[in-house]
């Protein structure tokens, strides 16, 4: 009988995850279609942060952040949307 028992609790607990994860199966389908959106872009992200990078190594660390906060972060939120589409 208490194997009967643990065997009803299992079974009880199995269903409850299956219900509880299926519930999740909307969110996970739409995560889903953003992370492929997402690693059609990923070779042009790492090119330009890695070109970006390249470029301001040499300056001074004053330099670099202006150039990053006045330049690069602009260009890529008015430029950069406009090529993906994003608003």
């Amino acid at each position: 009988m208490e194997s009967v028992a643990r065997g009803e609790s299992k079974i009880n607990l199995a269903q409850w995850l299956t219900n509880a994860l299926s519930s999740k199966n909307k969110r996970w389908a739409e995560n889903v279609v953003s992370l492929c959106a997402d690693a059609k872009m990923l070779t042009g992200d790492v090119l330009i942060a890695s070109a970006f990078i390249s470029y301001v190594g040499p300056f001074t660390k004053p330099f670099r952040t202006q150039l990053m906060d006045k330049v690069f972060q602009p260009f890529l939120q008015t430029k950069f949307q406009k090529i993906t589409g994003e608003d």
